[in-house]
């Protein structure tokens, strides 16, 4: 407890006015709290919270899910993939194995995957975008 606090605790009990004072700043505070519903407001962050948590497991999940599809998809056999393929195909998987998927966030994972640091490139090929392994360095 503050010694300020204390001592006004003390001088309180031979003042009414500050007794006067006290009880208006009890008054206050409830009608404060009243105004306020701290459940219903701790009861939307904990909904978003949650939101925040699905949404980041979804984006971990869809990422999975475009890298494995490619791994899967890109061969020695098959060492190509028409880009729109691709992208209408993972984003199908991910909307059947999450509920969710979407055309912009696969072509982001995508344009991720592809990238100098990434394991694949996109290449124009007789007018048409594929998707290539790259080779290793």
């Amino acid at each position: 407890m503050c010694y300020i606090h204390w001592i006004c605790n003390q001088k309180k009990k031979n003042d009414t006015d500050l007794q006067i004072y006290a009880q208006e700043l009890i008054k206050n505070n409830k009608e404060w709290f009243e105004q306020n519903d701290f459940e219903s407001l701790r009861a939307r962050e904990i909904k978003s919270d949650v939101d925040e948590h699905t949404e980041i497991d979804l984006n971990v999940a869809h990422y999975e899910i475009t890298e494995n599809f490619l791994t899967e998809k890109i061969t020695n056999e098959n060492p190509r993939i028409h880009l729109s393929d691709a992208i209408n195909s993972i984003t199908l998987r991910a909307k059947k194995l999450t509920g969710h998927g979407s055309v912009q966030s696969v072509k982001n994972y995508l344009n991720v995957l592809s990238s100098s640091e990434g394991n694949y490139k996109i290449e124009k090929i007789e007018g048409k975008r594929y998707i290539l392994r790259r080779n290793a360095i």
